[in-house]
């Protein structure tokens, strides 16, 4: 028994072979798309290795290892909150995204020196 298809989707004419006519163009990414995808990429690793620079810079009481940690968070901080903020505000020129840019570099630098005065705080205490 045959399907009842007034669009007749199923017609020889519009069946087309994955990859028959696929050209460079057709896989072109966004830039917002790769700075999300390398946004979480980068993040989570650099998150995960700040951790264990961490615990091994607080066990070994190595104030280098604790400040390489800082700077990797505060990576992980850019990348992370940058894939949220670029997704909001979706630049729509080159202006646009160099501020965006900007401001993920002026939150890092904050981060990275929250991190260290909290470290310092701690310390001192």
């Amino acid at each position: 028994m045959q399907k009842n298809n007034p669009e007749n989707t199923d017609s020889p004419q519009s069946i087309i072979r994955v990859g028959a006519n696929e050209t460079s163009s057709d896989w072109e990414f966004s830039g917002i798309t790769l700075f999300r995808a390398l946004g979480y990429v980068v993040g989570l690793l650099t998150f995960m290795v700040g951790t264990a620079m961490f615990m091994l810079g607080f066990s070994l009481s190595s104030e280098t290892l604790v400040q390489v940690a800082t700077c990797l968070y505060s990576v992980a901080v850019v990348s992370l909150a940058g894939r949220v903020l670029i997704d909001r505000l979706k630049p729509k020129n080159e202006i646009q995204a160099l501020w965006v840019g900007l401001t993920m570099l002026c939150l890092g630098t904050v981060t990275y020196y929250l991190i260290s005065f909290l470290i310092f705080a701690a310390r001192i205490l």
